[in-house]
């Protein structure tokens, strides 16, 4: 009888033991559970998303085509619009094509400059089997609720200025 209650026991005793880890694990999980987000989350940033797209248009005066971008900035914690744009060109020179200039322009809803890309030096379509492909960097955060994006190409060897402006989508924050 001895030997049966002393196995009774000893169940009883890891039993109790299991009892007590699996409340601890439970009450230590929930004060962590307390502590909120910022504990074990990835720090919350803003990062850039094309909301318009100018499509592709000839260069005049230049023998290739010009595209850009308009991106607004949003919350990797919940998606919400951040509050800022930017503006992005790319421009292919074809064999041959003549050099140039490219900018990426950000303008409010309204028809208001607010800032612009670096301009690029368009050094010609040089002898590669397809030409030359050229990037703006992003223009400058822009506070704005509502933007438009002009991308502008031009080139002055034959005189006057020969521009291709194009306008991308709005965003309303």
């Amino acid at each position: 009888m001895e030997g049966r209650s002393f196995g009774i026991a000893r169940v009883s005793r890891i039993l109790k033991k299991g009892v007590v880890v699996t409340l601890l694990a439970f009450t230590l999980g929930g004060f962590a559970g307390f502590l909120g987000p910022s504990v074990h989350a990835e720090p919350i940033s803003c990062s850039a998303h094309a909301i318009g797209y100018a499509g592709k248009s000839s260069l005049l005066g230049m023998n290739g085509y010009v595209e850009g971008w308009l991106y607004a900035y949003y919350s990797t914690y919940d998606g919400s619009y951040c509050g800022y744009m930017t503006a992005k060109a790319h421009a292919h020179l074809n064999v041959g094509s003549p050099w140039g200039y490219v900018v990426a322009k950000a303008y409010d809803c309204s028809g208001n400059y607010k800032t612009q890309s670096n301009t690029v030096h368009l050094t010609g379509g040089g002898n590669g089997a397809s030409g030359l492909e050229y990037w703006t960097l992003m223009s400058p955060q822009v506070s704005q609720a509502c933007g438009m994006g002009f991308m502008v190409a031009w080139n002055e060897s034959s005189g006057p200025i020969v521009a291709t402006t194009l306008s991308t989508g709005n965003h309303w924050a």
